[in-house]
């Protein structure tokens, strides 16, 4: 159990009221180990714990592959988020990114928030 000055803090991570999170714990107390073992294999992983301490929201993961991909994108002179908008953007096509972003048709969202190309 937490102490209640964590559980506020937990609460408040989740989005959750400190009465809500209370709700949640002691429903959670009543699902039988065997099915809740399942629901949170379901929720993703085998370690059960779906997204929980994965990548932020919005983040997307690559593969060492398709990063070395956005590396040499970026080595064409493109930011980080440049070259990985435009590699998401052509369906993971490192050739077709590159023209993208040298002809900019590409509308990418830099770092700032601003949009454009060079």
């Amino acid at each position: 159990a937490l102490p209640p000055e964590q559980r506020g803090a937990f609460a408040t991570q989740l989005g959750l009221s400190p009465e809500q999170l209370q709700g949640l714990m002691a429903a959670i107390q009543q699902v039988p180990p065997d099915q809740l073992a399942a629901m949170m294999n379901q929720m993703g992983g085998e370690d059960g714990m779906g997204g929980m301490g994965g990548p932020p929201p919005g983040s997307i993961a690559l593969t060492q592959e398709e990063m070395a991909a956005v590396t040499r994108l970026q080595e064409l002179g493109f930011s980080q988020s440049q070259a990985a908008q435009a590699f998401i953007a052509s369906d993971k096509n490192e050739e077709v990114a590159a023209n993208m972003l040298f002809e900019g048709t590409f509308n990418y969202e830099d770092e700032e928030g601003g949009g454009g190309g060079l």
